[in-house]
């Protein structure tokens, strides 16, 4: 059985917005400018066209890594307003999203469980070097998943609670 999306879209072209998002911005900035240095860098010779074909290639991972900081610090940042077609579907969504943050939570509290019941048998029991070094391992492994999980929730939650504040008065 199909079921039809909640979102209506536009029939007449007059109808639909224009959505410059801050993705369609930085994708337009980059490529103008790289466009530009490309025709500049084929036009000059010497030392010109070597800073610009330096510039050329060292200016998209620079801004890459800026919009990777950007995702972490400021995700709500990214989000354009007209994402949701109405209000009601943006708070469903916060809402779905503070679940999965609270479902990360008990997530992370039970691997630190788990991890305290290895720590308390290889106290009790002495085992094994080799046997240690593995529980070691795996201890990283639960620390790493439980650190991703930590950092996932926490920008979760804040842009939750960013956009309700910003757009429907909190919760």
């Amino acid at each position: 059985m199909q079921t039809r999306s909640k979102r209506t879209f536009p029939t007449k072209a007059k109808e639909q917005k224009s959505r410059f998002t801050p993705l369609g911005i930085i994708a337009a900035f980059l490529g103008v400018t790289e466009v530009a240095m490309g025709y500049t860098i084929t036009n000059t010779t010497g030392q010109v066209q070597l800073l610009l074909t330096y510039f050329a290639i060292g200016f998209p991972p620079v801004i890459f890594v800026g919009f990777f900081v950007l995702s972490y610090f400021k995700p709500e940042a990214l989000l354009a307003q007209p994402d949701f077609a109405t209000a009601t579907e943006a708070t469903e969504y916060l809402i779905a999203l503070r679940g999965f943050v609270q479902k990360a939570e008990v997530e992370a509290t039970n691997i630190f469980a788990s991890a305290e019941e290895m720590k308390a048998l290889a106290a009790q029991t002495k085992i094994s070097l080799d046997t240690t070094e593995d529980l070691r391992v795996k201890l990283t492994e639960q620390v790493k998943q439980l650190e991703d999980i930590a950092l996932v929730a926490q920008n979760a939650q804040t842009g939750a609670n960013l956009y309700m504040a910003r757009n429907h008065g909190g919760l």
